[in-house]
Parts: C-alpha cells; sequence; structure tokens
C-alpha cells in the first residue's frame, strides 16, 4: 500500500449530521449578526436624532415657560399697583381693571399651558433617551452573537475534524502485516480493543533485544551487533554468517515495569532485563515482521556484551 491509501472508512452518518446542525447554528447566528449590523447604524442614528429634538424642544419650551412667567408677574404686578393707585376711585377705573384682570388670567394660563408642554416635552425626551439606551444595549447584543458566532465555527471545524477521521488512511508505504477488523463491524476506539490494522515499514526494519541488567551498563548507543535469523541460516549446523547492525536506542525501563506487572507481595530478588533496540545494516534479504532471531552486542574488541534469541 501507499502513504495516505484509504484502509478503513468508517460510518459517518453520525458526524454528518453533527456537522449539519453545528453549521445550522453558525448559519443562523449569522443571519443575525447581518441584520443587526444592517439595522443598528441607522436605529443608533435615529435614536440620537431623537434625543437631540426632544432637548431642543424642552429648552424651547422652558424659555418660553420664562417668558410666560415672566409676563404672568408683570401682569399680575401691574395689577397690584392699579388697585393701589386706584383704590379710592374703584367705580371709575372698574373696566380698566376687569381688563387687566382678564389680561392677568390669560398670562396665568399661557403659564400653565408652558409648564404643562415643558413637563410633556420632558417626558419625551426621556423616551427618546430610553429609545437610544435600547439601541446601545442592541449593539452589545451585537458583540455578544459574535462571540457566539466563534464559538459556533470552532464547534463545525471540530465537527468536520471529526468527520476527517472518519476515513482512516496509511501513514507511511508499507504492509497489512495483521487486520483485526471486518467490513461492518462495530469498532471502538479504547486501549482494550486491539488495533484494527497493523502496518509494516520495510524502510524502517529493526530488531528488540531484551539485555540482563547486569550487561546493561556495558551496552552503548552505536555500538556494532552481529546478528543470525533463523530463516536465513546457512547451515543446519551452525548459525553461519551473521548479517550487521548497531544499537540505536537502550530503553530506560525494563520490560517489566513496561508491561505493568503487578508488584508481588513478597519481595524476590529476580533479575530484569532492558529492551534494546537495533538498527538493521546489512541488505535486506527478504526479512518479515516478527522473525525470530539471535544477537551478540559487540562492546569493545569483540567482546560480547549479552548474547539473546529475540524477534
Amino acid at each position: 500500500m501507499q502513504k495516505d491509501q484509504v484502509l478503513v472508512r468508517l460510518v459517518p452518518d453520525d458526524l454528518q449530521a453533527e456537522v449539519h446542525r453545528a453549521e445550522a447554528v453558525a448559519e443562523g447566528i449569522q443571519q443575525q449578526i447581518d441584520e443587526l449590523r444592517l439595522e443598528l447604524p441607522l436605529a443608533l442614528q435615529q435614536a440620537r436624532n431623537e434625543v437631540a429634538k426632544a432637548q431642543a424642544a424642552l429648552e424651547t419650551k422652558e424659555s418660553a415657560s420664562r417668558r410666560a412667567e415672566v409676563l404672568f408677574e408683570v401682569q399680575r404686578d401691574r395689577t397690584d399697583k392699579m388697585l393701589r393707585e386706584h383704590g379710592a376711585s374703584l367705580e371709575a377705573v372698574r373696566a380698566n381693571l376687569r381688563e387687566q384682570e382678564t389680561a392677568a388670567r390669560d398670562a396665568e394660563a399661557n403659564l400653565q399651558r408652558q409648564r404643562a408642554e415643558v413637563k410633556e416635552q420632558r417626558t419625551a425626551l426621556d423616551a427618546a433617551r430610553t429609545n437610544l439606551q435600547m439601541a446601545e444595549l442592541r449593539e452589545q447584543r451585537l458583540k455578544v452573537l459574535d462571540a457566539r458566532y466563534k464559538e459556533a465555527q470552532a464547534q463545525v471545524k471540530t465537527a468536520q475534524l471529526k468527520l476527517a477521521k472518519t476515513l482512516i488512511r496509511s501513514p507511511v508505504d508499507g504492509v497489512v502485516g495483521q487486520r483485526n477488523v471486518e467490513p461492518g463491524s462495530l469498532v471502538r476506539g479504547d486501549a482494550a480493543n486491539p488495533p484494527l490494522l497493523t502496518i509494516h515499514d520495510p524502510e524502517t526494519r529493526w530488531i528488540e533485544a531484551n539485555v540482563w541488567e547486569s550487561d546493561i551498563s556495558r551496552v552503548r548507543v552505536g555500538r556494532s551487533v552481529e546478528i543470525w535469523v533463523d530463516a536465513f541460516r546457512t547451515s543446519t549446523l551452525g548459525r553461519g554468517k551473521p548479517f550487521y547492525g548497531r544499537v540505536v536506542r537502550i530503553n530506560p525501563t525494563t520490560s517489566s515495569e513496561i508491561s505493568g506487572l503487578p508488584p508481588e507481595r513478597f519481595f524476590t530478588r529476580r533479575e530484569q532485563k532492558v529492551p534494546v533496540k537495533i538498527s538493521l545494516d546489512s541488505p535486506d534479504p527478504g526479512w518479515r515482521a516478527g522473525m525470530l532471531a539471535e544477537v551478540l552486542i559487540l562492546v569493545d574488541a569483540g567482546a560480547a556484551a549479552q548474547e539473546q534469541r529475540t524477534q
């Protein structure tokens, strides 16, 4: 098989539905944002104009009310003065007095009317300010919708990533060594279940040997290794000519710790083994994953640290 070749197709129905739901939510929020962005500038401008207009009208009404109040005071003072000046000849000035009293009543009525108009205009100004606050709240709602839209977009991307993972592709050019799934099988992505496929990369073959912990101190990365593979023995009486490799990694833990064995109730001294990874430097005669081999790690001047039969 080739790298990126599709190996497994998982049924994507649920994930496709999840993508569609997330996209629908994001689209609905986007529509609300678009509508608000279209109407909000006009609504804000209209509200501000209404406030300015109501403020100007209120100032005009208050000015008219102050003039009416002054006129009323002047007229009342004039009437009082006439009464004081002509108190003795009240009958002679009765007609003039009635005229002044009528003017005073008109001035008072005008003052009351102006005050009522000022009160009404203040109410209109309060309403205009309330409308402006409502428009500004819609501006805040637009910010909230922007945040929700970003969250919805992230959910869409998450759902799309999940959907993309329904296609499992080969990470390398290699060979399927083991298949644990059949078409229509139910799979679960947890450690308790076996892998779906085991893929071998022919370009990265290696040998894993287990070295006794008493010998591991003499092993170094880069040491030469002689290798005998059972499948390629040249003689039934001996191991024949070895292949060659070198140590590329020494595991930091022992194999017992890797396997997760539970601690023993009673302590028993037992020597452990340390996994060592060995590269293959010799030309490939047809190696296959899982073949048994014996290795001899050369520590100095041909001395062996450990001869181990492994795979």
